[in-house]
């Protein structure tokens, strides 16, 4: 995958760009009948430049109807944990989880945390090679620990400065399936509530039109497997906003890639493309730094005697790992 030059930005890109083309539909839903059936094409709108730089055409939005534009705004300010989450997980029994493989692995932060970020920059490494295993919801927690730990100035793990630089939360990581079809599905949050108040300044009186969720979801699919060496290889197969089909959804993520990538793309990627490979890269390379998957016949403590390596650690909701042996 091409390595993109991920900007160095606080959070907001989303944000910006749906309250922006929030103003551009309340504009024109504020007009008649006859505006708001027709298309930005039609109305001779859809190259009019409206957020850094990009327009309507190149958002896929120009043959769409305005009422259908804005039909798209009402669904997506109806974001609902409780149907997107399926398969959340809670801090406070995931913590202990994640330490009882790790935690005498990786250093502190100087508040005495146990630092995730260490994951990131080489692989993590044990005395002898053990078969540890980790539950989905405990890799969730310690994917979201990254986030919220790692400074997007003091690692070039683009996946997760990408993550940090939208604001991003991990919600859900979940593994389905059976045999050699598994299915890995990742949940992240975007919050929009610091953003409230300055929609109701920009939009005044037609605030009322425009409702911007607290929450807003990333919903990532892709199909994941093992090599004989271990690894995981991760194969991007859908992006959703919302968990939902959207003409809005494409037009996020052109909005994010023009974003968070300074340097183009090449012209046989896509965002969603772009996006899902940047995800299934930072899976991947975590994983690869807790050590191999697969499976092993152990001894006294889970100290790995015979170990077979390959997607026969992948089951359902769960990855056999064994360490990384210090060399």
């Amino acid at each position: 995958m091409k390595k993109y030059k991920v900007l160095n930005k606080k959070g907001g890109c989303l944000i910006g760009m749906l309250i922006s083309l929030s103003i551009f539909v309340v504009v024109i839903v504020g007009g008649t009948v006859t505006l708001i059936n027709q298309t930005p094409k039609t109305l001779g709108v859809a190259d009019v430049k409206f957020f850094k730089d990009v327009d309507l055409t190149e958002l896929g939005l120009a043959d769409i109807k305005i009422k259908d534009i804005f039909g798209q705004f009402k669904i997506l300010s109806k974001s609902d944990t409780s149907q997107v989450v399926a398969n959340p997980f809670d801090s406070n029994v995931e913590t202990k989880k994640a330490e009882d493989n790790l935690g005498s692995a990786l250093p502190k932060t100087p508040s005495g945390e146990t630092d995730f970020t260490a994951i990131l920059n080489k692989p993590i490494v044990f005395k002898k090679e053990y078969l540890t295993e980790y539950n989905d919801t405990t890799l969730a927690y310690i994917f979201n620990k990254i986030i919220a730990q790692t400074n997007s100035k003091s690692t070039t793990e683009e996946g997760f400065v990408f993550l940090k630089n939208i604001n991003a939360n991990i919600d859900e990581i979940s593994i389905t399936g059976s045999g050699k079809d598994f299915k890995l599905r990742v949940v992240l949050s975007i919050n929009s509530n610091v953003i409230s108040e300055q929609i109701k300044a920009t939009l005044g009186a037609m605030s009322t039109f425009i409702k911007v969720p607290d929450v807003i979801y990333m919903v990532s699919y892709m199909a994941i497997t093992a090599d004989n060496d271990g690894k995981i290889v991760a194969t991007g197969e859908g992006l959703k906003i919302n968990d939902a089909e959207s003409v809005l959804a494409n037009a996020i993520f052109k909005m994010l890639s023009k974003i968070a990538f300074e340097n183009g793309f090449e012209n046989n990627d896509t965002d969603i493309n772009i996006i899902s490979g940047m995800l299934g890269n930072a899976f991947s390379g975590v994983i690869a730094n807790l050590g191999k998957v697969g499976t092993a016949t152990v001894g006294i403590n889970n100290v790995v005697l015979v170990k077979n390596l390959g997607a026969q650690g992948i089951t359902e909701h769960k990855l056999s790992i064994i360490t990384n042996k210090a060399v």
